[in-house]
């Protein structure tokens, strides 16, 4: 009984939160590291069209790597870009 006592009191502190400083710095990190991921990292794609498959079906969500070629050019048939599908 205790134990789901406890279990509910921190489900709920997860679910919400005490809104203090503490909270707005962790929530400021994760929104600036998502901006610096998204923004400059990588790049969400959806594959469209058949060419891709039988690797990505249409409609597939795939992250694809701006630092890779940060420094250097994109050539034809480079491929090597793509993250997680």
């Amino acid at each position: 009984m205790l134990y789901a006592v406890l279990m509910r009191e921190s489900i709920r502190r997860f679910l919400w939160p005490k809104m203090d400083r503490r909270f707005a710095l962790r929530l400021a990190i994760v929104v600036a590291a998502t901006f610096l991921l998204f923004g400059y990292v990588t790049r969400p794609c959806l594959v469209g069209g058949k060419s891709m498959e039988p690797t990505y079906a249409e409609g597939s969500l795939v992250l694809g790597s701006r630092f890779r070629y940060a420094f250097r050019e994109v050539r034809r048939g480079s491929y090597g870009n793509a993250l997680a599908a």
